[in-house]
């Protein structure tokens, strides 16, 4: 019997599909997505809860054999018991934890989770905060370690240097395209600056203010653009671009060519691949002072940090802006070559040979 890697998680991810993609190289691996719904999100409703828990024993007994291996890509409070049904099953089981499933977990259910974590062979984390936050839920003796997925954009943005390629943005040359955010979740806090921005537009008129919406949340997303709508039609001109298409590796390595800056207000992040993708291009990143990257590669030149929109919006002067880029390029050689060594496929795939 030829063992297989299944892979439970949101099916419609760009990192897990980029992760089968890698790891069936390997292995033959699919996607078990326990959640259902078009977005890959559990959802509430009793019924629908009943009907997953029923598919998700169907699955357990027949799609899941026990030479298999799986690996949990997500560990919120709704795997929990999925894992111990599928460690009775499988060979090995694992869990990698995104960042925000376990920064913005609620503590109160803890206890719940640990009765699924402490069944798993290793659990592993995208960052050292993460980690940290790991090592307090996993049992003692159990394996914890970072492992991180690696970002195909990284080989189409060398590819794109080498020609130099620019412009997929009908933009204004002289303005600094700046991306608030680079998702539609609640979490990345976008509204609140771009409520700001609005008020301070005139002051502002240096930059081109692009908000990305390509995936996450519909019912956000959909808030955003009845606001960002709403704002435009305020100030008489389009204020603010929202960026909904799918972009394939190509055209979001080019997006990150093309952003100066990307302004990072979430809530918690574990160094996002939208970050390091910006950062590689060769462009500016605005983090809150709360975001773990203090250790990480560009720190002082490529991420400058703020404390509050107020300090944000002094970073968005124009000259403060152009002393970013100018101290950015000093060490861009140095960071990309970091960057590459943490999140290139070709440098992070042996670490996930070892746990599948």
């Amino acid at each position: 019997m030829t063992e297989k890697l299944i892979i439970v998680g949101n099916s419609d991810s760009v990192f897990i599909n980029n992760l089968e993609t890698e790891l069936a190289k390997l292995k033959k691996t699919i996607v078990f997505n326990p959640y259902g719904g078009k977005d890959g999100r559990y959802n509430a409703r009793i019924v629908k809860k009943v009907y997953l828990f029923l598919r998700f024993i169907y699955k357990a007994l027949f799609l899941f054999k026990k030479d298999d291996v799986v690996l949990f890509c997500n560990l919120n409070i709704h795997v929990f018991w999925m894992i111990p049904i599928l460690k009775w099953r499988a060979r090995r089981v694992s869990g990698v934890a995104f960042g925000s499933d376990i920064l913005r977990r609620n503590k109160s259910y803890d206890m719940l989770l640990k009765f699924g974590l402490h069944r798993m062979d290793s659990i592993h984390a995208t960052n050292d905060n993460v980690l940290e936050e790991i090592k307090i839920l996993k049992k003692e003796g159990q394996c914890a370690s970072i492992l991180r997925f690696g970002l195909p954009v990284f080989l189409k943005l060398d590819d794109l240097l080498m020609k130099r390629s620019k412009m997929l943005l009908e933009t204004e040359k002289n303005n600094y395209k700046v991306a608030i955010g680079y998702c539609a979740e609640e979490g990345q806090r976008q509204e609140e600056i771009i409520s700001r921005v609005f008020e301070r537009r005139e002051k502002l008129s240096h930059c081109e203010f692009l908000v990305p919406l390509q995936y996450g949340d519909m019912n956000y997303k959909n808030k955003m653009v009845l606001l960002i709508k709403k704002l435009n039609r305020s100030a008489g001109y389009s204020l603010f671009k929202i960026i909904d298409d799918f972009y394939d590796d190509i055209k979001m390595a080019q997006f990150r060519l093309d952003v100066d800056f990307l302004v990072n207000n979430s809530v918690s992040d574990a160094f996002s691949g939208s970050v390091q993708e910006t950062i590689y291009a060769g462009n500016c990143v605005f983090a809150d002072s709360a975001l773990p990257y203090v250790n990480m590669p560009g720190f002082g030149t490529s991420i400058i940090q703020y404390n509050d929109i107020d300090d944000l919006l002094v970073l968005l002067d124009e000259n403060k802006m152009l002393k970013v880029k100018e101290n950015c390029k000093k060490q861009l050689e140095k960071t990309r070559r970091d960057l590459y060594q943490i999140s290139a496929w070709e440098t992070v795939i042996k670490q996930w040979e070892k746990i599948i």
